[in-house]
């Protein structure tokens, strides 16, 4: 599966490339396990944002989530305006990426990642993939794995300051071009409406 290229001995991006080792297949197909991923491993967050990063970088793809749970909490979280905590997010969604599993893939949020009584340096609220900004993404789609909010270890909000009660979305964008999820089973999760375009 994967030949030596000597000139790229000192790249490393956890799965494609391996200090010179370059993976001969389909680099456009690939998997969480291809990145480093094992059912019984706490590195989830890791593996789909350094899969996500490679198809970014070869200009888009398939990415599979492999059976398993990806446990994701609120260390890895992304905080970029802790003033607007609803834009808090785990990844930021490449333009011509598909996203997919099987229902026994569960990409889960840790308990105590949305706090009650959180304040600007907390989580209010949270977007699983997100596009935002002066960004456009466009032919970024989810199917068929499954998320889960485990709502009963995360409280539900209380209204913030600005008056917007932030839960979490599944897929946030406001810039976004032929875009869709199909298939996406969505449980133990608080906000009404869990895909937001």
């Amino acid at each position: 599966l994967y030949t030596f290229d000597s000139t790229k001995v000192s790249t490393n991006n956890g799965g494609t490339i391996i200090n010179g080792w370059v993976y001969s297949l389909d680099t456009k197909k690939v998997s969480t396990e291809l990145f480093g991923f094992r059912e019984s491993d706490a590195n989830g967050y890791s593996c789909i944002k350094r899969a996500l990063a490679h198809l970014d970088s070869v200009g888009g793809g398939f990415l599979e989530l492999n059976d398993g749970e990806y446990l994701l909490d609120a260390s890895t979280l992304t905080k970029p305006n802790p003033d607007v905590m609803y834009f808090n997010f785990w990844f930021e969604m490449p333009s011509n990426v598909t996203v997919f599993g099987s229902r026994r893939a569960v990409i889960k949020v840790a308990d105590g990642v949305i706090l009650n009584d959180a304040d600007k340096s907390q989580c209010k609220g949270y977007q699983l993939f997100i596009s935002f900004g002066v960004k456009w993404t466009q032919n970024f789609n989810l199917s068929g794995f499954t998320f889960d909010g485990n709502l009963a270890n995360n409280l539900i909000p209380k209204l913030n300051s600005f008056g917007n009660q932030a839960l979490g979305h599944v897929l946030c964008g406001n810039r976004l071009i032929s875009c869709g999820v199909t298939g996406v089973k969505v449980k133990n999760h608080s906000a009404m409406q869990p895909f937001v375009f």
